[in-house]
C-alpha cells in the first residue's frame, strides 16, 4: 500500500491544478503543492483542518448542506465544472 500512495503523491505533485484530498468527515488529508500555490498556505498546514478553512464564512452553511448531499450520493467531479467557485486565497 505504501509503494501506491507513493505514486499517487508523485503524481498530483506533477499536476499544474490544485488537488485536495479529503476524507468523509470533509477533513483534508492531502493537499499538492499546486494548492499551496493557489490558496497561499504551506502544504503541511491542510492536513487535519476542515475543507471550510478555504470557504469564505458566508458561505459555509451552504457549503456544508452542498457536501452533506454530496455524502449522500459521491461520485467524481470536477469542483469547477459550471459553477464559480469562491474560496480563500491565503491569509487576510
Amino acid at each position: 500500500m505504501g509503494t501506491t500512495l507513493h505514486i499517487f503523491k508523485n503524481a498530483f505533485e506533477m499536476l499544474h491544478d490544485a488537488v485536495l484530498i479529503v476524507d468523509r468527515q470533509m477533513i483534508i488529508r492531502y493537499a499538492n503543492t499546486s494548492s499551496s500555490t493557489l490558496f497561499g498556505y504551506a502544504t503541511n498546514e491542510f492536513a487535519g483542518n476542515s475543507i471550510e478553512m478555504l470557504v469564505p464564512e458566508q458561505l459555509t452553511e451552504r457549503h456544508q448542506k452542498q457536501t452533506a448531499a454530496y455524502a449522500q450520493k459521491p461520485k467524481p467531479r470536477q469542483m469547477n465544472t459550471g459553477k464559480r467557485l469562491l474560496a480563500y486565497s491565503g491569509r487576510t
